[in-house]
């Protein structure tokens, strides 16, 4: 019981504060990789005031989207660039071979919002029933049901680099002058 009240304590700060670095990392890439924003927002063409597209589908082949709707004006240029009327270059200013794999970088990106989006409900959800006096066992019922997600989620969605990631997150001592090196360094640094 102590360690889930931890758990949702951190979480209910964590997560928030995981919101925050994504929407830097998202000036970071603006401004020093155009190329994969434009292939993260599936951007065909530069404009000024871009707007973010909540539904999109992009046709990589063709150069455009196959679905493209609900736009909030000039989102993307202010996720971007801080400034609703900043210039966003678009995909086709850059060489095919510059370009990463469109369908891809925009399938995974958009997960990761999901991913993030869901992460932050469920922190706060869990903060504000751990608030409200909710009896543990609900709370354990649903987290408990997220497991099999997790396990399926395993199993048919992420490949397999992303599965050597995790596994090296959880044991970097497996490979330790490899893929492990940069977290061992970094357990050493904290102590």
């Amino acid at each position: 019981k102590r360690m889930l009240k931890h758990a949702v304590a951190f979480a209910a700060i964590a997560v928030p504060l995981q919101v925050f670095v994504g929407d830097l990392h998202g000036l970071n890439v603006g401004e020093h990789q155009p190329v994969k924003l434009a292939a993260m927002e599936a951007h065909w063409e530069t404009h000024t005031n871009v707007p973010f597209y909540l539904l999109v589908w992009p046709d990589a082949e063709n150069e455009t989207n196959t679905v493209q709707a609900i736009g909030i004006p000039g989102l993307l240029s202010w996720i971007a660039y801080g400034d609703t009327n900043a210039e966003v270059k678009g995909l086709k200013d850059f060489p095919a071979e510059d370009r990463p794999p469109v369908t891809l970088t925009f399938s995974a990106f958009r997960i990761m919002v999901g991913l993030g989006t869901a992460m932050l409900i469920l922190a706060s959800g869990a903060f504000v029933l751990f608030m409200g006096g909710l009896r543990w066992r609900w709370i354990l019922s649903v987290l408990a049901a997220t497991v099999p997600v997790a396990v399926a989620m395993w199993i048919f969605v992420m490949h397999d680099y992303q599965k050597q990631r995790v596994l090296t997150f959880l044991d970097p001592e497996s490979d330790p002058l490899g893929t492990g090196w940069n977290i061992i360094q970094s357990k050493a640094a904290i102590g």
